[in-house]
């Protein structure tokens, strides 16, 4: 069986799904990209690796090796179901445990007070979307987890669509230092609510304020040049490029400055 040269992104992520780490296929596309995993300029060590063999070759290792593109994280996954198919591994599904605990540190959320809960409806549940798929069209394992993460957020705080969270959110927005939850009809206050109880109200505020902590663009990915800078001294650091290639990158850097000037930001 022939593998693309981006197989190897999925190796790595069923590596860590066999372990059991809480490592999703967003991790690898992003250290991949960042060039904190050895697979864009991989083919530099190539011809260390392999010595004399790839000399008789007529092809070079940057022909062989050199990825064309780091494949989406939807196909990453996929990739590596079709592989594990293809092996006749048996695979388990994926730590929820550890993937909802890490979404929960992520998110500065209770994790005593929502994991279990969360854990419960996982047990009950069992859906078929935890397991790695060969289907590229199917939902991710991590929205899944995500999925069950909601529900249970939903259940403990009492946010059911009927206007209460909206209600909050108002008055969060005023901010006038009353408690949200007191003028809630008994059934809709948060389990055990007091007002120095992590209620509704804090947990709507710490969403808001970790997304915006989460949402954030590295400086690489503001511009082309920033990016071409980085991939120079980051991805590809001390890689040399031949002449067509230099001549290559000035015609696409000048088709940029002249759509920079046509059409400024």
């Amino acid at each position: 069986m022939m593998l693309p040269v981006y197989s190897t992104l999925s190796v790595c992520f069923l590596a860590c799904h066999i372990a059991r780490e809480a490592i999703l296929p967003t991790d690898i596309y992003r250290w991949a990209m960042e060039g904190k995993l050895p697979y864009m300029a991989a083919f530099t060590e190539v011809d260390k690796l392999l010595g004399s063999s790839v000399k008789h070759c007529p092809l070079s290792a940057r022909q062989l090796f050199r990825p064309v593109r780091v494949i989406g994280t939807w196909q990453l996954e996929a990739a590596a179901g079709s592989i594990a198919q293809r092996i006749g591994l048996q695979l388990p599904s994926v730590n929820f445990y550890a993937i909802a605990q890490r979404y929960l540190n992520e998110l500065s959320l209770p994790i005593e007070r929502i994991l279990p809960h969360a854990c419960r409806i996982y047990e009950w549940a069992l859906p078929a979307e935890l397991w790695l798929s060969s289907n590229p069209l199917r939902v991710p394992t991590r929205v899944c987890v995500m999925a069950i993460l909601i529900v249970a957020l939903r259940v403990q705080y009492n946010i059911n669509g009927q206007g209460i969270w909206e209600e909050i959110c108002e008055t969060g927005r005023n901010a006038d230092g009353s408690d949200p939850d007191a003028n809630l009809p008994p059934s809709k206050r948060p389990e055990g609510g007091t007002s120095e109880e992590f209620g509704t109200r804090e947990l709507l505020c710490t969403l808001a304020s970790a997304y915006d902590k989460i949402d954030v663009a590295h400086d690489y990915s503001k511009d082309l040049h920033s990016y071409l800078k980085y991939c120079k001294d980051i991805v590809f650091p001390g890689i040399a490029c031949s002449v067509e290639e230099d001549h290559l990158v000035e015609i696409f850097q000048d088709m940029y400055k002249g759509r920079e000037v046509m059409h400024p930001v």
